[in-house]
């Protein structure tokens, strides 16, 4: 993670910025905020600038993102994050803030507008620090591998006539949490049999095979 921000701060430098900013929501943008922090909770806010990273994020996350982050973390008062974002940047005199502009709404634009600051839009910028893996990478990815061949291997001789897609669905996702995986699959896995089989992202369906 350290090396990650160091990456990251180099990466402002050379664009001349003061600041980085990613927010994540619910289901928006959370890889990019676990990649540079390691918090996986639903609601963060990220500030990178040259002296400092910090995280914001409210009670519903703050004990797990200790453990998960070595990022300094501020806790939210209530459900507003905007009083300890405001507070954070003129702490540490960012006037010249980079964002995702791939990323971030237009309502968040406007109320980082109102602060004053000179707003300069990023492509992609995480995600050309995650396009290069590092070592650490390579051995979650090799592990998850490994978890999904294993789990796959064990599971497919249990195809046959009679059960329903939903349950092949459950089974190969119990396969894969036996085997030690957290995430066993982003959505829901594509079982689809007979003339659904025509459907390349057939989600499964309690139809039987």
């Amino acid at each position: 993670m350290a090396e990650r921000g160091g990456r990251g701060r180099g990466q402002l430098a050379r664009e001349g910025r003061d600041g980085f900013v990613l927010f994540s929501e619910e289901e928006s943008n959370r890889p990019n905020v676990q990649y540079l922090s390691g918090v996986t909770g639903s609601f963060a806010i990220v500030l990178i600038t040259a002296e400092r990273t910090a995280l914001i994020t409210d009670n519903r996350y703050f004990l797990r993102a200790g453990e998960e982050s070595e990022f300094e973390l501020v806790k939210m008062a209530d459900r507003d994050p905007w009083p300890h974002l405001e507070g954070l940047l003129g702490e540490l005199s960012v006037r010249r803030l980079g964002f995702e502009a791939d990323r971030l709404t237009v309502d968040k634009y406007l109320r980082l507008g109102r602060l004053g600051l000179d707003l300069v839009g990023s492509e992609a910028l995480v995600k050309r620090l995650r396009a290069v893996k590092d070592e650490a990478e390579l051995a979650c990815l090799r592990k998850a591998a490994e978890i999904a061949s294993r789990a796959f291997d064990g599971f497919y001789p249990g195809i046959r006539a009679g059960v329903s897609e939903a349950e092949l669905a459950a089974e190969l996702v119990h396969a894969m949490r036996r085997l030690g995986a957290e995430q066993p699959v982003k959505g829901r896995f594509v079982v689809a049999s007979g003339r659904r089989g025509a459907s390349p992202h057939g989600v499964f369906t309690d139809k039987k095979v």
